[in-house]
């Protein structure tokens, strides 16, 4: 925990000395020279990466304090295999060589693959795959990416200001399989059925982020072209994935696909030019969406169901998680003074200002309104417990969980605050009275639209189904025989590959010669 708390510092200290001078630190270590090819160590220290590095360390940092409770068995194996996925995390944000990005990203999807698959039931093998395949795309666009980037004598990301448009294309197109941007957005809610803790991670600040930092830190190369495929796609994606949350029941999948909402709220902010902006709302959305989740297992852990309609009752010890849990969902729906609202009440004036397309406009509002709509059901199922006994054990076994949430509570409430200053630019808005309220009309509407919604049962399963995106996503996966066959696997090839990581698993010879087999077959393709 100390060493923890240490390499937490280190960052906020240069954070703050970066900010301050406004300086960017680059260093570069020359490794070796292939075919006149530099191949170097570029790491890039600014403002940027120092903030979003500071953020995915202090998340970690809790989600860790958070799983001593929810984790029972297998702790250790658990927490190493998290620290790989934040390593990998880091490696990327930090990295400016496209060789060690793609380093970074592919062991995201590697340990995100071995982390949803840690159940080891048909439901986790299944949503493990789908995951892996998925990232497996956007891996091979990056490498293709690479490939044309050569030309260039450089992978540096900042020396390259001159990125010719298919290699744009392919890297924004592996942003959307990271990121779970139409077409490819069914395996993020399918990726539900990793433990809490994991799914606090990937859904905040790590691995549905990636994509997004990837076109942060490419904006000075991204093409008209690519702006437009990214505005429809984004478009696309927050409106699908609002009303499918609006006839969602699970609660994990409801937090999951806000989360593909604001993603494609941050992608929309990017199309449109505004890259700070999108890197605030990254940072604020990080912040309240790990706590959300981190309510929400805790509301999970004691009523022994993940149904909204099943959590009837709360005991007296649940309070302050309840009350978190309302603070947090408030910030999501953009309330007043809230840490989200200081982001969306920014980029929305700012696209006020371009007057932009009168479509898009009224898509983002739509989208905004129905996010409150169901984010009110939420809150008001965490709010409305009933009188119950309280249960010591319980209470004791949920100690650190609440400890952790109650620490991420004033986030959600005074991040936006704080991080204000992002979105100050040289021009002030100028907007009109009616457009200046906007956030708060949409908070308004959605909460009467949840009021008078009843929704027919057909359109409610194919809204639950992402509008049948599921067969889209995984259609492709299907061409193959392995990737068909990966969809009804068994745990065998969790069990035989990764023994060292679960040591209670018992794995046949021929399994273990077949999974290994089919590893090493696919390693070219990883690699």
């Amino acid at each position: 925990m100390f060493i923890m708390l240490m390499i937490l510092m280190a960052p906020m200290i240069l954070m703050l000395k970066t900010t301050m001078n406004s300086t960017t630190i680059n260093t570069s270590l020359q490794m070796l020279n292939f075919n006149s090819l530099p191949l170097t160590v570029d790491i890039i220290m600014n403002w940027q990466t120092m903030l979003f590095t500071l953020t995915v360390t202090f998340i970690s940092f809790m989600i860790m304090i958070y799983s001593k409770d929810y984790i029972s068995s297998n702790m250790n194996q658990f927490m190493i295999i998290l620290s790989l996925f934040v390593a990998s995390m880091i490696t990327l944000i930090l990295s400016n060589n496209m060789m060690f990005v793609i380093m970074g990203w592919d062991g995201l999807g590697l340990t995100s693959y071995i982390l949803v698959m840690y159940y080891q039931n048909n439901t986790s093998s299944a949503a493990a795959s789908i995951t892996l395949l998925t990232n497996r795309v956007g891996d091979i666009l990056i490498m293709m990416s690479m490939a044309l980037l050569i030309h260039s004598n450089t992978w540096n990301m900042m020396q390259n200001n001159k990125m010719n448009s298919m290699s744009m294309i392919f890297l924004m197109l592996a942003s959307f399989t990271k990121s779970a941007q139409f077409p490819f957005t069914a395996w993020l809610p399918a990726a539900m059925a990793a433990p809490t803790p994991v799914s606090a991670l990937v859904h905040s600040s790590t691995l549905v982020t990636a994509g997004v930092w990837l076109m942060f830190r490419l904006s000075n190369n991204i093409h008209p072209t690519t702006l437009k495929i990214m505005m429809i796609s984004a478009t696309l994606t927050s409106l699908t994935s609002s009303m499918s949350a609006m006839a969602e029941m699970d609660l994990k999948k409801i937090i999951a696909l806000s989360t593909l909402s604001q993603v494609a709220f941050m992608m929309m902010t990017i199309s449109l030019k505004m890259f700070n902006l999108s890197m605030f709302h990254l940072i604020t959305h990080a912040m309240f969406k790990a706590t959300m989740f981190m309510c929400v297992g805790c509301m999970i852990n004691n009523s022994l169901y993940q149904d909204q309609r099943t959590i009837k009752s709360n005991p007296p010890y649940m309070k302050t998680i309840n009350t978190t849990m309302g603070m947090a969902s408030m910030a999501l729906s953009g309330f007043p003074f809230t840490t989200g609202f200081y982001s969306k009440d920014a980029i929305l004036e700012q696209q006020n200002m371009l007057n932009s397309n009168k479509m898009l406009t009224m898509m983002i509002l739509i989208s905004i309104t129905i996010t409150t709509a169901y984010n009110l059901k939420i809150t008001m199922k965490a709010l409305s417990w009933n009188k119950m006994k309280s249960s010591d054990s319980m209470n004791n076994k949920m100690h650190n969980m609440k400890n952790s949430t109650t620490v991420m509570a004033p986030t959600t409430m005074l991040m936006g605050n704080w991080l204000s200053w992002v979105s100050t630019t040289e021009m002030s808005p100028v907007i009109k009275t009616n457009q200046k309220l906007t956030p708060l009309i949409t908070i308004i509407v959605g909460s009467l639209a949840l009021m008078m919604s009843k929704m027919n049962k057909k359109l409610s399963l194919i809204m639950t189904s992402m509008w049948n995106m599921n067969f889209i996503s995984f259609s492709p996966t299907k061409i193959t025989s392995l990737g068909s066959k990966s969809l009804k696997t068994d745990n065998s090839w969790k069990e035989s590959h990764f023994l060292y990581f679960n040591k209670n698993t018992k794995s046949s010879p021929t399994h273990l010669m077949i999974s290994t087999s089919m590893m090493i077959m696919l390693l070219p393709i990883i690699l």
